[in-house]
């Protein structure tokens, strides 16, 4: 892909996945993110590029699923994740509560936690809203025992995974996604 220089993202990707504000200027006013679902954008094809915004739990799995699916397939995709933390410095301020089936959701990514990230595990926890607290009680044991770990550690772990997969992680801050039938632009805030 031409035009990544460390984490600027300078020319779109020949299938319009990538680029900045000056490729946006040629994008059409008003396609909206809802116009790609019965879109040509899939299935994938050898070739394309993914985005995924947000490199935690979730945007890492999400990552790494990705790349699995792409190789079990046979095609050729590229991943790319931004995220604007450096988790090797910063730290999350989310809780750090993993519930079952967090094993078999690690699992399918040929993943499990490495020692020493457990901290405890706990019976049950209280979940804090504005408007309310609840209280979720376990009932599983062992396996499927709901765990407290320390987010900075489990987030380094997964991005730390997502790379190895083969995923490219971007430090950089999604800006702006702009949408078209055939293609997506994602504008990074650096560049």
């Amino acid at each position: 892909m031409a035009g990544i220089g460390r984490t600027r993202l300078r020319q779109p990707h020949e299938n319009g996945i990538l680029g900045n504000r000056e490729a946006a200027r040629s994008w059409d006013e008003g396609t909206t993110v809802a116009n790609v679902v019965a879109s040509s954008l899939g299935p994938l094809t050898s070739g394309q590029t993914v985005v995924v915004v947000g490199g935690g739990p979730a945007g890492a799995s999400c990552a790494i699923a990705l790349r699995h699916h792409a190789l079990r397939q046979r095609v050729c995709v590229r991943v790319v994740l931004f995220e604007r933390k450096d988790f090797s410095h910063e730290r999350n301020v989310c809780v750090g509560v993993l519930s079952p089936p967090f094993r078999q959701l690690l699992r399918s990514l040929d993943l499990s936690l490495p020692d020493g990230i457990v901290q405890r595990r706990i019976n049950g926890y209280t979940l804090h809203s504005k408007r309310q607290s609840v209280f979720l009680e376990e009932r599983g044991n062992g396996d499927q025992q709901t765990v407290v770990v320390d987010r900075h550690d489990l987030d380094e772990f997964l991005l730390g995974r997502a790379k190895r997969a083969g995923v490219s992680v971007v430090q950089d801050e999604e800006a702006d996604l702009q949408v078209a039938p055939d293609k997506a632009l994602v504008l990074s805030k650096r560049g």
